[in-house]
């Protein structure tokens, strides 16, 4: 998670250090004319689900055909696939992160230091748990295990029925830290953890234990800005592998099952990669967005012309790519070439979130909480 400008933590001093999220770190590139549009960007509708600021752990969950929202003052809903409201309900909690779907359960942290487990049918509380700080980070669960990370570095594996603990695990956190966490990854055998301090960790899922550890960028540089490597963009798992990329500079392709090095580039930035048939596509700490071989690294593409315009990770969709902007717009970029090929504005603020919707169809959520469902289509005559 990241704002528009930089939000460090001071763990030692509790000092936050937070500028607007309305005035971005550095100048934003302006916007290019599109010469030739080869597809248009379709709104079909737009539902206000709260608010979320620059909470981006704050999340739509999409299962069986249902959209599921919480905003930053406790309310959470269940939307339908055309947006209408089919449950919601105030929970009077200040959540921070969800919602997951775990054993037919919504799970939710607050920034009170609590997790929140409801029905995913109706709303209902069937449980909640206070732990040991704030939680702004994706839990990840399944029938037999959840697991939740605190922002004082424990990772809490519990019971997902009844929140009861299994085991706790306290990870190290640097005095500085940008705010924010990569979600959450279970495995066949293994919680992984991207941690502030650059390093992706396997913990064992019976019992906490670590299985293996990987660092994915050293802390270097002369001031503590320059030194922060915190892996904070979300982890990508592709099959055998696990992707992991740093705010420090730094991506790595490792062995999912034991964290061997497959690869390695000098690219990282504030979100996660994504990835389809022909490129993993990666955005940097300047908002450059590369197309990289998946199986070797190898850059294809890189578009510079949305340079610090505060971006999203990267969404494949119908043979190229979308990400969207601090100022609400949404681009699709070529997958061929990395070129512009269409724009359209979503929001009146920014854009945390695009992601896949019900129906074949994409969403998004703005900070102002906008959720918007919108596709792209081919235009007539062009090439795609």
């Amino acid at each position: 998670m990241r704002g528009i400008a930089p939000r460090l933590l001071l763990l030692g001093s509790a000092l936050v250090l937070a500028s607007c999220a309305s005035t971005p770190r550095f100048e934003p590139a302006e916007l290019k004319g599109i010469r030739a549009p080869e597809v248009s960007i379709q709104k079909q509708w737009t539902r206000d689900i709260g608010q979320l600021g620059a909470l981006r752990s704050l999340q739509p969950l999409v299962a069986a055909g249902r959209i599921f929202v919480a905003d930053a003052k406790g309310k959470v809903s269940a939307l339908d696939a055309q947006g209408a409201a089919l449950w919601q309900i105030e929970t009077g909690r200040r959540l921070g992160a969800g919602p997951a779907l775990v054993d037919g359960q919504l799970i939710l942290g607050d920034r009170d230091g609590g997790v929140l487990a409801l029905a995913a049918t109706d709303g209902a509380e069937l449980w909640s748990k206070p732990i040991s700080s704030e939680v702004i980070t994706i839990p990840a669960g399944d029938a037999s295990l959840l697991v939740i990370k605190s922002e004082d570095g424990r990772i809490h594996g519990l019971n997902p029925r009844d929140g009861e603990d299994r085991w706790v695990v306290p990870l190290n956190v640097p005095a500085l830290t940008w705010r924010g966490n990569a979600p959450l990854v279970l495995t066949e055998d293994a919680v992984l953890v991207g941690t502030s301090n650059g390093r992706l960790k396997a913990l064992s899922r019976e019992d906490g234990s670590l299985l293996w550890d990987q660092v994915i960028a050293e802390s270097t540089g002369r001031s503590e800005v320059e030194r922060l490597t915190d892996v904070d963009g979300a982890l990508l798992q592709a099959g055998p592998v696990i992707i992991a990329v740093s705010t420090a500079g730094n991506m790595k392709v490792l062995r999912a099952d034991g964290g061997q090095l497959i690869w390695e580039r000098a690219i990282g930035g504030f979100v996660g990669a994504s990835v389809d048939e022909n490129c993993l596509y990666v955005i940097d700490t300047q908002d450059f967005i590369s197309c990289l071989d998946p199986r070797s690294g190898a850059a294809k593409w890189t578009n510079e012309n949305l340079k610090y315009r505060q971006l999203t990770a990267a969404q494949p969709w119908k043979g190229n790519v979308v990400v969207a902007d601090y100022d609400g717009y949404a681009h699709v970029l070529s997958a061929a070439d990395g070129s512009i090929i269409a724009r359209a504005r979503l929001a009146s603020k920014a854009v945390n979130w695009v992601g896949p919707g019900p129906e074949d169809k994409l969403l998004s959520l703005g900070a102002n909480g906008k959720l918007t469902q919108f596709d792209t289509q081919p235009l007539s005559g062009s090439a795609g």
